[in-house]
């Protein structure tokens, strides 16, 4: 979800109770060891624990190379996460093959196109890193211009180059905030103007992104104008199964405002949302299980990962693995408005789970 997000197009505008088995990660603020900025407006560059500042990006550059050096299909056939023993869906997905037409793609990635500003937290590959969950203190730009709203995120994504990869986490355009989950995230809608299309490695499938997620209603005026987002799987022990937790909390107290556990295991998935005050409330709108289908359409997904017996997303494959944390502002582009104009999207505080 880097640059554009197709999860935008297809989701509808959604401490309390202890699930059994819910376990919070241990909150631990990381660095950026990245930013990019793919935008013909020059933004200013982010660096440290923040607090970050992102601006609406100007108008796309025709041509830029991808700031972290992705390649196209360096990681084609490999899993996008752990392999979950003794759960449903236990087989993570693999990164697919990319082509334009009939061509297999190589070389770098370009990031010409289309505008994305944004810092990453790319995980080093030793043990005490493997996150656990991703968090943000933070707060949303209301910046609007001729052509609409920038999108605004946070989430994990299980590399950093947004090449069919599996995610979770949180983002705004222009309404509520939105929890998601997918996997072959990025990967283009079938008739896509782009010509690039996304093939399962083992089955030769057209792969398209599997989605879901909630919008959160609105929420209570914070006491220091900003809030935390967390979001991380866990086992409920009762059940076997795996699940999301994602909350808004107040960004200066860190009381409860709103939180849903949810399980994906089933076309609407399940949706446990509770309120401030610790009661059954419900989310602004969910959705499970979707893909993106020609001409803007978004049937149910269809395209079964190898070694599963269905569609559904298993949070568990994203527990304790490596990965990317990525605080992003993308789209669209400014007016060419300056950037002392505009109010930024502010992430006081990016933080794993451990």
């Amino acid at each position: 979800m880097r640059r554009n997000i197709l999860v935008s197009t297809i989701l509808l505008v959604l401490s309390v109770p202890v699930v059994q088995g819910q376990s919070e990660p241990v909150w631990t603020q990381v660095p950026t060891t990245g930013f990019y900025d793919y935008s013909t407006v020059q933004q200013p560059a982010q660096s440290g624990f923040g607090p970050f500042s992102l601006y609406y990006p100007g108008p796309p550059p025709s041509s830029a190379s991808d700031a972290l050096g992705c390649q196209w299909n360096h990681f084609a056939g490999q899993a996008t996460g752990q392999f979950v023993s003794g759960s449903a869906n236990s087989t993570p997905p693999n990164y697919p093959y990319w082509y334009s037409g009939t061509t297999l793609l190589s070389g770098g990635i370009p990031r010409g196109g289309s505008s994305a500003v944004g810092v990453v937290f790319e995980d080093p590959v030793r043990p005490d890193t493997l996150i656990k969950g991703v968090s943000f203190l933070g707060s949303f730009s209301t910046v609007a211009d001729s052509i609409g709203t920038p999108i605004q995120s946070v989430f994990w994504e299980s590399d950093s180059c947004a090449d069919g990869d599996t995610e979770y986490g949180f983002f705004v355009q222009g309404g509520s905030p939105i929890f998601y989950y997918s996997y072959w995230t990025n990967c283009p809608a079938p008739g896509d103007p782009s010509g690039l299309n996304c093939v399962e490695t083992t089955t030769g499938q057209r792969a398209t992104p599997c989605v879901g997620g909630f919008a959160f209603p609105q929420l209570p005026a914070s006491s220091n104008g900003q809030y935390y987002f967390n979001a991380f799987p866990y086992l409920d022990s009762a059940t076997g199964t795996w699940w999301f937790r994602a909350e808004a909390l107040d960004g200066g107290s860190t009381a409860p405002f709103f939180s849903c556990n949810v399980n994906p295991a089933s076309q609407a998935g399940t949706f446990n949302c509770y309120d401030r005050n610790s009661q059954p409330a419900s989310p602004a709108g969910t959705q499970n299980n979707l893909t993106l289908g020609p001409n803007g359409t978004t049937p149910a997904c269809t395209v079964v990962p190898p070694g599963n017996s269905s569609t559904y997303f298993n949070p568990g494959w994203t527990y304790g693995v490596y990965g990317s944390l990525f605080a992003v502002i993308a789209g669209g582009e400014n007016d060419n408005n300056p950037l002392t104009n505009l109010q930024p999207f502010t992430v006081t505080a990016l933080k794993a789970g451990k």
